[in-house]
């Protein structure tokens, strides 16, 4: 009994601890972008397809394949694992870093609007938060798939990445066209 409540005490410690990392990098001020990161060239050439590979990185099918093999050694199994999950984690802030690029960048567009999009500020914000918390799921899930238990989906991840280049794609094209 002891330690189940020990066990239930770590995790919502861990869980507030990510919580409230999350919400550091939700509304920490301090955050600023470079000038270089409001190119329009790089919206242009940003592409969501960079991170389909995150979709099938950790695919238990590769191991099973490398099992399959002779002379396979569990040693190098460890070792792709360890590799994949270190480029995962690359992977995911890179993510991280296009997404808040995108966000200030259609920060910036309803900024200078002529046209007062209030409801597109509050859609922008709810999706922030939405993606943030998506990162912050995916992120535990890596945890416990180092600890062997589980997978870990992006789609969601991905697809928010998607909308919010959808969106700040549209708003640059009709802010252009005025």
């Amino acid at each position: 009994m002891t330690t189940v409540v020990g066990v239930a005490i770590a995790l919502a410690a861990i869980l507030a601890l990510g919580f409230g990392l999350l919400m550091r990098r939700l509304v920490d001020p301090a955050k600023r972008r470079r000038q270089q990161d409001m190119d329009p060239a790089w919206i242009t050439n940003f592409s969501v397809a960079r991170y389909r590979p995150l979709l099938r990185m950790l695919d238990e099918r590769d191991y099973e394949f490398l099992r399959a093999q002779p002379g396979f050694e569990p040693a190098l199994e460890k070792r792709l694992r360890t590799a994949r999950r270190q480029l995962f984690r690359q992977y995911l802030r890179t993510m991280r870093r296009d997404f808040d690029r995108l966000y200030d960048f259609m920060k910036m567009v309803l900024l200078y609007s002529a046209q007062d999009r209030p409801d597109l500020a509050a859609n922008l914000l709810k999706l922030r938060v939405g993606f943030h918390y998506a990162m912050f799921v995916a992120e535990t899930r890596l945890a416990l798939h180092t600890l062997g238990l589980g997978t870990v989906d992006v789609s969601e991840l991905l697809g928010k990445l998607e909308f919010v280049h959808q969106q700040v794609s549209q708003l640059a094209a009709a802010q252009s066209a005025a």
